[in-house]
């Protein structure tokens, strides 16, 4: 890869210096570049753009360059500084968004400085501004066409199919794993009508992130205020119950997602409401109330699917899901389900919170 060929393709006319290479992220290979220029030193985030997952690179940074300059021009008109919210993707002087070398695809955007990630909110004002963050950016994009946005991953929450998906993998059952795998099965047919509630319901179509984990959110790395959402190859068009569900789901759990003691696994009720706080101060200004009565149902159907998709993974001989040794994926449908049974009798308590923080 010749950065600095990638470099002049993007207007980046300085000196290239140090390129780290940096192992967070599982599906694109992420570098640091810092580049001298203008008598001083600028950092770039370069990433190549994996053609596995994402068919079509260029369609993939239509969808991420049209949110982000959409939420650039909404800071604009509230006289907010975009610098630092947004993250800011640079473009080739004929406007294309995407570098093309070696049969790889390559995108390139500027360093957020002075910000930090957490893989988990270690407190509840952490676990707020998380829930800020997400309801935020369903706010700046609520006006948002959707109909502007493709498909990056077709049916990434269609639920009906990942249990579909379930089903035929037990039918197939390559590897003989299915009858070990049986009683998690029968779970979710017994339970299959509840798992389907919330696509069943009449919800309006939103910019969803579809990957709100902590690890995803910039924040200052002084005060800790909220500035940009990263890795946001997955925005498509979808519920706000779908995000609000899968970020509970990953920060609120009192257990990791593998956890072996299923009776752990819980939802730790007072995140959920730390972090449910944060969300209505920016999401309540928008959402209609069937999306707020919605929200706490998406906190189990995410827990579902996802323990759908690792129950499959593993049937079909662990294709999708890295593992650390040979049930993890088992382990970590089992952690799930046992997460989404949880939440399903906490559900009453969850919709009353939600309710009273929403007055």
């Amino acid at each position: 890869m010749n950065f600095i060929k990638l470099c002049r393709f993007f207007g980046i006319d300085g000196d290239v210096g140090e390129i780290k290479k940096l192992n967070n992220g599982h599906i694109n290979a992420t570098y640091k570049l810092t580049v001298e220029e203008n008598g001083g030193e600028q950092l770039y985030i370069v990433q190549r753009i994996n053609k596995y997952v994402f068919k079509d690179p260029k369609v993939l940074m239509k969808n991420v360059t049209s949110v982000t300059e959409f939420i650039k021009e909404k800071y604009l008109s509230m006289s907010v500084d975009p610098d630092r919210k947004v993250l800011e993707f640079l473009k080739s002087e004929n406007g294309e968004s995407c570098y093309y070398d070696d049969d790889n695809y390559y995108r390139c955007y500027k360093f957020v400085d002075r910000s930090v990630t957490y893989e988990l909110p270690d407190s509840n004002e952490l676990l707020e501004n998380l829930g800020y963050a997400i309801g935020n950016f369903h706010y700046m994009l609520s006006d948002f066409n959707t109909k502007q946005l493709n498909e990056t991953i077709p049916d990434f929450h269609n639920t009906e199919k990942r249990l579909s998906d379930l089903y035929a993998a037990v039918e197939k059952d390559p590897f003989g794993r299915a009858q070990k795998a049986m009683d998690d099965v029968l779970k979710f047919r017994k339970n299959e009508s509840e798992i389907l509630k919330l696509s069943s319901l009449d919800l309006p179509s939103r910019v969803v992130h579809n990957d709100p984990k902590c690890n995803n959110v910039l924040f200052d790395e002084q005060s800790n205020e909220i500035l940009a959402l990263i890795d946001l190859d997955t925005v498509m068009p979808g519920l706000a119950a779908h995000d609000f569900g899968d970020a509970v789901r990953s920060a609120c759990n009192s257990c990791k997602e593998d956890e072996k003691d299923y009776s752990l696994v819980s939802l730790d009720l007072d995140k959920f409401k730390a972090f449910t706080k944060g969300y209505i101060k920016k999401a309540g200004n928008f959402l209609s109330e069937k999306e707020k009565n919605s929200l706490a149902l998406g906190v189990y159907t995410l827990a579902c699917e996802l323990s759908a998709r690792f129950l499959t993974d593993y049937i079909l001989g662990d294709v999708y899901f890295t593992k650390d040794y040979g049930m993890h994926n088992l382990v970590r449908a089992r952690s799930q389900l046992a997460f989404a049974e949880d939440v399903y009798k906490k559900l009453p308590e969850m919709n009353r919170i939600v309710s009273e923080i929403c007055m």
